[in-house]
């Protein structure tokens, strides 16, 4: 059983904090990372992000994968960035910051208990550690853990939001990595959510909100939209905002912090050789922290740059998280893109928005995502299977697979450039079994495997292409 959280120490912390003797208090925020980010950080996306919190409305963040949605999302709740976005009132504002891999069990009790605990260490954060109301919710949270009240936990959370009293107007639950969470939720727990941020309401004023950060576009997370699922959807229509790449100043500063911690041994970071690289990477937090890693810097004075990263496994690593993140309208969007052609307005708006895709008259991919495509486009891998063996060769590298991933990976061969549905793979693992109705994630884990094999192995260059929630397909010899 976890006790109630106690935080590493604060940063950043606002004139007058600490206790009479100087102590300082504790909150969520430990990692160095956060801590040393300037209050200028993303201030345009937190700009608005505020503002339509004031508002009352809540909110979705989305962002590709890598682009810094925890950082951005754990940052707005931190004390001093609070201070400065909502003034002297800002302690009137809690933030507990709900990660979802940090879930007792992926059920509705777990997110509640969750939830109380972030709002406890969200508490600690205050001047006052939350005085009085911070011992009622800790006796909510005491209820709550207790065996015979699991049924009442959402009864519990509501008990103590209500407890916090007129100190606390209003607390923004940041739902952080709930993708998976929300996919499997019943309509039980999805409507559980909705009235809960219902039942908080005053003079069209809500005292609760959401705040989800997410690789994918809320709606897109279930195949089929249930009533509950629709009524929790209805919370964010109005507010979803995409993350995007950092700025130029953001990803300066992130480069300065990653010299600083992983110092370049045969090369000097120039101011010019840092512009250079986000150029290349187009301010993507992922290609810049898998740049600094990838032992190419003695290359980075090259003028093709983007060559020289690329060429780096955990640089392509990163491509393919990203590549994996998008839909198929964007995959689609983005080839006729590298191929010269321009899919429209509409069909890039959200890549544009997301720093992926600039558009002056025609539109571009910066250079490293661009690479990445331009190899795909131009030919796949080499894929060879030798069943007596039992063994995948991609490129002349060779794994050895267990049946059931080798039986997998024949299917999605034979089948070569083209989507092959959760059910059909299954059905093809299990011929003479029982549909199962968690046949979606059998599939997917042994798939786990096999890319886990062959990212050891044979490095970065991806075969399995994912569509979420529909299955998979292994990239078609020309590439596509």
């Amino acid at each position: 059983m976890r006790l109630p959280p106690d935080a590493a120490t604060a940063p950043g912390r606002p004139q007058g904090w600490g206790d009479r003797k100087g102590r300082p208090y504790t909150c969520y925020t430990t990692h160095m990372s956060i801590e040393r980010l300037p209050l200028t950080y993303r201030a345009e996306l937190l700009r608005d992000i505020y503002r339509h919190l004031a508002a009352g409305k809540c909110g979705a963040l989305i962002g590709v994968a890598s682009s810094g949605k925890s950082r951005l999302v754990e940052f707005l709740g931190r004390p001093d960035v609070r201070q400065h976005y909502l003034g002297d009132g800002w302690t009137n504002t809690l933030f507990p910051w709900v990660d979802g891999n940090d879930l007792l069990e992926r059920s509705e009790w777990g997110l509640y208990e969750k939830v109380l605990s972030a709002i406890l260490t969200d508490l600690d954060c205050l001047p006052d550690r939350g005085g009085e109301a911070r011992a009622k919710v800790e006796a909510w949270y005491w209820k709550l853990v207790a065996p015979e009240n699991r049924p009442l936990a959402r009864r519990f959370v509501a008990l103590a939001i209500a407890d916090l009293g007129e100190a606390v107007s209003r607390v923004v639950l940041l739902l952080d990595d709930f993708e998976s969470f929300i996919a499997a939720a019943d309509d039980d727990t999805l409507s559980g959510l909705r009235s809960l941020r219902d039942r908080f309401k005053n003079d069209n004023e809500y005292r609760l909100l959401y705040l989800a950060a997410s690789r994918r576009q809320l709606v897109s997370l279930k195949e089929t939209a249930t009533p509950g699922f629709e009524s929790f959807l209805e919370l964010f229509k109005n507010f979803t905002v995409p993350i995007g790449c950092y700025d130029e100043d953001d990803a300066l500063h992130m480069i300065q912090r990653l010299s600083e911690a992983y110092p370049l041994a045969r090369r000097t970071l120039t101011p010019d050789l840092a512009k250079r690289l986000v150029m290349a990477t187009g301010g993507h937090a992922g290609l810049i922290d898998a740049a600094f890693h990838s032992k190419t810097e003695a290359e980075w004075n090259r003028p093709d740059l983007g060559e020289v990263l690329i060429a780096s496994g955990g640089v392509w690593n990163e491509c393919v998280s990203i590549w994996e993140s998008l839909d198929d309208e964007d995959h689609s969007a983005l080839m006729a893109i590298v191929r010269g052609g321009d899919p429209g307005a509409a069909a890039t708006h959200w890549l544009e928005r997301s720093g992926i895709v600039k558009r002056d008259q025609i539109p571009q991919v910066f250079e490293v995502f661009r690479l990445f495509l331009a190899d795909m486009v131009k030919h796949g891998p080499e894929v060879k299977i030798d069943p007596d063996r039992r063994a995948l060769s991609v490129d002349g590298c060779s794994v050895e697979l267990v049946e059931r991933e080798l039986t997998l990976v024949n299917h999605l061969f034979a089948n070569r450039g083209k989507l092959c549905e959760y059910a059909e793979l299954y059905q093809r693992l299990y011929p003479n079994g029982a549909a199962l109705s968690n046949a979606q994630s059998e599939v997917q884990a042994i798939v786990r495997r096999v890319q886990s094999k062959l990212n050891r192995a044979c490095g970065a260059r991806p075969i399995l292409i994912h569509y979420p929630d529909r299955g998979y397909r292994m990239i078609g010899a020309d590439g596509k």
